[in-house]
């Protein structure tokens, strides 16, 4: 069998949404000498100890006792635009452990060493599939009794496989791995933490919100002092949107779609548009952001988040939540899945447009 007909073979599990995956075949598996073609397959299943139905995403499988798998670990696993969620990535450190509990010696790539050391990541593989050969020949010659503990054999005899120099390269090989995977660790660990402060920074503003409208109900409105004050804080946002209006350019506000086109927009680039429904500024919040919704308030889970994190607030004229409150605005930036909402992170004025 060749790689194009290990391509025909497993067509349907390499789908779009496993680029890295079928990058892998083409810059790293092509490139192992001695790669028996039909002991490969892509996207294997397998049931863990707990009755879950898992798969693999590329086995190599020759008898009994050369099980190899290979897992390409990315940031966005699912292509939804952005990270795990901390279930997911709670879930993916046990899926990995339940292929290892499977009997499979476990090769883990972070999907940036596929564009980066395309052949360190094939001399992985070489060596390791070298080292499971030899191990699996000798076992082969070993009396049955001793043949039925495969663990137990693999533990005895497995350093004696490769040469002390290959030992020492495929050591510093895994090690380039590991620092790889603890990066990309390390990167959904922080988008994990950001996303849970963003979504105790919404429930925090809408806790806010709630008790001011209670507040409000509490007090009889119509005396003077209430009327004047309205009065100053309607001059003042006046003021505050003219001058909103003579500093943002209308420009995108023509050529966007509607804000309602959020979800089907997900993963692209694109400009979009809608009234302002609230904007907060969470100073407290880690990052500092400021939250715009577009189409409707929160906590409704059809509206559009418009984030303007803290770093970048001194990039615009006006505060942003004061900047576009009450406004109809155009907003330009990649529409990404922020726990099932559609969200556009926004760093610079020129992003929105006042319709």
């Amino acid at each position: 069998m060749t790689k194009d007909d290990f391509l025909r073979a497993n067509r349907t599990r390499l789908s779009d949404k496993t680029r890295y995956e079928r990058r892998y075949v083409d810059e790293v598996l092509a490139r192992v000498p001695g790669l028996r073609w039909e002991a490969v397959q892509a996207q294997t299943p397998f049931v863990d100890a707990d009755g879950v139905r898992r798969r693999i995403d590329f086995t190599i499988i020759e008898g009994e006792a050369v099980k190899i798998a290979i897992e390409v670990d990315g940031y966005d696993k699912t292509g939804r635009g952005h990270g795990m969620t901390r279930a997911e990535f709670a879930d993916w450190s046990r899926r990995e452990q339940a292929i290892v509990a499977a009997g499979y010696r476990l090769i883990r790539v972070a999907n940036r060493l596929i564009d980066r050391e395309p052949e360190a990541c094939a001399r992985t593989v070489e060596l390791v599939l070298k080292r499971e050969r030899q191990l699996a020949a000798l076992i082969a010659q070993l009396p049955a009794a001793a043949q039925s503990d495969l663990n137990a054999a693999r533990k005895q005899h497995i350093g004696e496989m490769l040469t002390t120099a290959e030992r020492a390269e495929l050591d510093q090989l895994a090690e380039s791995h590991n620092a790889a995977i603890d990066a990309l660790q390390q990167q959904l660990q922080d988008e994990i933490e950001r996303r849970q402060g963003a979504e105790a920074a919404h429930d925090r503003a809408e806790r806010d919100r709630t008790g001011m409208v209670t507040l409000a109900r509490a007090f009889t409105v119509g005396t003077v002092a209430i009327a004047v004050t309205v009065a100053v804080a309607a001059l003042l946002l006046t003021r505050d949107n003219d001058d909103a209006n003579a500093r943002t350019a209308s420009a995108g506000c023509a050529d966007a779609a509607s804000w309602t086109e959020a979800e089907r927009l997900r993963g692209s680039e694109a400009t979009l548009r809608g009234p302002v429904a609230a904007a907060t500024y969470q100073s407290r919040t880690r990052g500092r952001p400021t939250f715009i919704d577009v189409g409707a308030p929160y906590p409704d889970r059809g509206r559009l988040i418009v984030v303007v994190w803290g770093s970048d607030r001194d990039t615009f004229p006006d505060a942003p939540e004061r900047l576009y409150r009450g406004q109809s605005i155009a907003v330009t930036g990649q529409v990404t899945n922020f726990r099932g909402l559609s969200q556009i992170e926004v760093s610079q004025p020129a992003q929105i447009s006042i319709c």
